[in-house]
């Protein structure tokens, strides 16, 4: 349950990340990237 409260949270924070970074075609291709790999480190 923790887990699916912290990837709920960052999927929120990767959309915005992602909406600021429409701009930069190369942040528009880290951030989805990233924010897809970060609960997987979290939840080891």
């Amino acid at each position: 349950m923790v887990t699916f409260v912290i990837y709920a949270i960052w999927f929120g924070v990767a959309l915005n990340l992602a909406a600021l970074a429409q701009r930069d075609d190369v942040s528009a291709t880290i951030t989805p990237s990233f924010a897809a790999s970060l609960p997987w480190q979290i939840s080891g």
